[in-house]
């Protein structure tokens, strides 16, 4: 299954959260491919943001509102009639949710349902791709790579909420889109890297940063495996998912996971190297152990479901996904413009699902 950026033409695509990272970089896309961009989300968290550098609402409808106050997001989703749904708003961050739980479930859980009932309300939805996360599935440590067959769960509560958002839209799936014949299915993927991402606490906005200012990197974890990807790859998963639910909901109602090959999951320890080796500079950090909260050693998706019935494939291996990251801060701190850099690197990355196989780097 290619994704035809001619069916993303005139159609109409909701997105929550195009003020975040990953919301941003998908906004780009769908304006990109001819696509009429309704955005609603909650103002960027950050006073260096992807929203405002790369300009993200210069060619989409952009609104500011909270997925809590339903009489809002009702009335601008009914009066935008999307064919599409992408639901990426959420809490993202695992220290945040442990540090405030009650608004983290609020938000993840309580944001959902609004969502879903404010579709229900809104005739003209065909699909509804809703993103979770890879820290859905039950983790007791064991190693394994996980499948969309395992259990879900979480013993904290930025897992536990995301995991119950998976069981929300299936039981939303199952008592009401389904007889209203619109498709839902959920994204699960996780630690993404690229441009414009200055999130708390995560690895790769720490590591440019202490780069940039020559500083020392502090690490938690040095030994902890995670599925580092260029974000571009999982958002291509979740707009192939987006036109095969408008094609045949039955087919690819579900769960679906995105992650990397897996000789291209590597350790923190080693993306701290490899990171400083393509800025050109020696590694340099230090290893502090003094966050409360613990996380998982090792964490890996299987993507097989989706590469064979999406015919979805990682295209970035691990160094050529830190290129383009390093490569687009580099272009932010010599002044350059962030919305045509990252409709190129777009550009790019589109060209290798047209049959090229090399991505300028």
């Amino acid at each position: 299954m290619n994704m035809e950026k001619n069916f993303w033409r005139d159609k109409n695509v909701f997105v929550t959260g195009h003020t975040g990272f990953k919301g941003g970089w998908l906004s780009l896309w769908l304006q990109e491919m001819g696509a009429n961009v309704f955005g609603y989300a909650l103002e960027p968290d950050s006073k260096t943001n992807m929203f405002d550098l790369a300009k993200v609402s210069k060619g989409m409808h952009s609104v500011f509102g909270d997925l809590l106050d339903i009489e809002h997001l009702e009335r601008e989703i009914v009066a935008f009639s999307p064919d599409v749904v992408f639901h990426l708003a959420a809490q993202p961050i695992v220290l945040d949710a442990h540090a405030a739980p009650r608004e983290t479930y609020i938000t993840n859980i309580v944001g959902t349902i609004n969502l879903f009932e404010c579709i229900r309300k809104t005739k003209s939805v065909k699909a509804i791709v809703n993103i979770t996360t890879d820290k859905c599935y039950k983790n007791v440590g064991s190693q394994k790579i996980f499948s969309e067959e395992d259990p879900l769960g979480g013993s904290d509560p930025y897992s536990s909420s995301k995991a119950s958002v998976e069981l929300i839209s299936d039981a939303y799936r199952g008592s009401y889109f389904n007889e209203l014949e619109i498709g839902l299915a959920t994204g699960r993927a996780g630690n993404v890297i690229g441009g414009g991402d200055w999130g708390k606490y995560r690895l790769v906005p720490d590591i440019l940063a202490s780069l940039h200012a020559g500083e020392t990197v502090i690490v938690r974890s040095p030994n902890s495996i995670r599925p580092w990807q260029h974000v571009l790859e999982p958002l291509q998963g979740y707009l192939l998912l987006g036109q095969c639910l408008c094609e045949n909901r039955v087919k690819f109602n579900g769960g679906w996971n995105f992650g990397p090959a897996k000789d291209q999951v590597i350790t923190v320890k080693e993306l701290v190297c490899l990171a400083s080796e393509i800025w050109g500079k020696e590694p340099n950090f230090i290893i502090e152990d003094s966050l409360e909260v613990k996380e998982d050693l090792f964490l890996q998706l299987d993507p097989g479901k989706a590469q064979k019935q999406l015919e979805w494939n990682p295209m970035l291996n691990i160094k050529e996904a830190l290129s383009l990251t390093v490569k687009w801060h580099l272009e932010y701190s010599s002044g350059g413009d962030m919305r045509d850099f990252s409709l190129n690197q777009i550009d790019s990355y589109a060209t290798l699902w047209g049959g090229m196989n090399a991505i300028d780097i």
